[in-house]
């Protein structure tokens, strides 16, 4: 009874082991499939994830030339030097034109000229641009014009198989007087003539007697301005004061008629500041507003700079005729040069600092 009973205990485990191993056996393989799909996974890292590269030839930005622009005048600021002798020459043209791309997008403000020649549409917007005092930088197909009113804005030349194509495009300034300047520009080069729109006076009106403390009110909050640190505060305090000094009552205290002045002297003058201050100067001047105290040597010397420097900056160098035509003879008659400087320069480029530099010459040397 015993050995059958042993022998029955046997027969089960071994029924009950051989029902048990082969599930331990799939588990045990389920493991390693487990282990070598884990082995498998891709190891998850940081990647880059960019675009594939283009067939289509890169455009040029619109852009460009406006980062040209800021980096002629950053050129300007750091590379200052006399100009003694060297005159602006009108637009001459040193190579053939760039060829009109279909993909290129031209500005609204374009046309075309059939049958025309590349060298006699560059020298009729030239001869336009210095009758309208319009200062310019030449660089074969592409000008950068501006106006006494900061506005600025790029001429370009194309060419096609039978016309040659003009094209402007605001950089920076008021929109109105650019569309007015635009169409200067592209109808003198097809050789028409063209009258400049000014924008209509403002009615007048009765005085009344806030009006006094009105314009009170306006100068002091420009000369709050003009005491900020910010450049912009700055900048247009002086624009404010500009309008206020054609007023022939217009009079600046000490503090502010210095801080003006110090735009003058210290200032380079291809900053927009130097050119709003000489503009107050030029006002307070004709208007005989300014005292006698603050027409220093110092600021004699600054004149005569922006005057050295008329073809750079042609603009500064009017105003800067203007101020001195107030000064007495003696204190000019030394600086004659820098007055042949400005005429020349004037007879090439600038149609009111031809006016303003003959003016001043003839004052000095009669």
């Amino acid at each position: 009874a015993q050995t059958n009973a042993s022998t029955t205990k046997n027969s089960f485990l071994f029924f009950f082991l051989s029902q048990k191993l082969p599930n331990q056996t799939n588990i045990m393989s389920n493991s390693n499939e487990n282990q070598k799909i884990a082995q498998a996974m891709p190891i998850m890292r940081s990647i880059r994830i960019g675009s594939a590269p283009s067939t289509m030839p890169m455009m040029p930005l619109r852009s460009t030339i406006k980062q040209q622009h800021q980096h002629q005048q950053q050129h300007q600021q750091q590379h200052t030097v006399k100009v003694a002798s060297r005159v602006v020459p009108s637009w001459k043209l040193t190579s053939e034109l760039p060829e009109l791309s279909e993909l290129y997008p031209l500005e609204r403000c374009h046309i075309e000229i059939e049958g025309a020649d590349d060298q006699q549409v560059a020298t009729r917007i030239s001869n336009a641009l210095k009758k309208a005092s319009i200062s310019a930088n030449f660089e074969n197909s592409t000008a950068i014009a501006t106006t006494m009113g900061h506005v600025t804005f790029a001429i370009n030349l194309f060419r096609t198989r039978s016309a040659v194509v003009v094209e402007c495009q605001r950089l920076s300034g008021c929109s109105y007087s650019y569309c007015q300047n635009a169409k200067l520009v592209l109808k003198s080069a097809k050789g028409e003539q063209h009258r400049m729109v000014s924008i209509p006076p403002c009615p007048r009106m009765v005085r009344v007697a806030s009006f006094e403390a009105n314009k009170t009110e306006a100068l002091q909050i420009a000369i709050d301005l003009l005491q900020e640190e910010r450049i912009d505060a700055q900048r247009m305090g002086l624009e404010s004061l500009v309008h206020l000094s054609e007023d022939s009552s217009f009079r600046l205290d000490q503090a502010p008629c210095e801080t003006v002045l110090d735009h003058i002297t210290s200032q380079s003058s291809a900053d927009p500041l130097h050119h709003s201050a000489l503009h107050i100067l030029a006002n307070m001047l004709k208007n005989r507003s300014m005292e006698e105290r603050f027409l220093t040597d110092k600021l004699v010397s600054a004149l005569v700079m922006d005057m050295e420097h008329a073809n750079a900056n042609p603009h500064n160098a009017h105003l800067a005729c203007e101020c001195l035509a107030h000064f007495e003879r003696q204190r000019v008659s030394f600086f004659t040069d820098a007055i042949l400087v400005a005429s020349e320069s004037g007879k090439s480029s600038h149609a009111l600092l031809e006016a303003s530099s003959s003016l001043l010459l003839a004052n000095v040397i009669r």
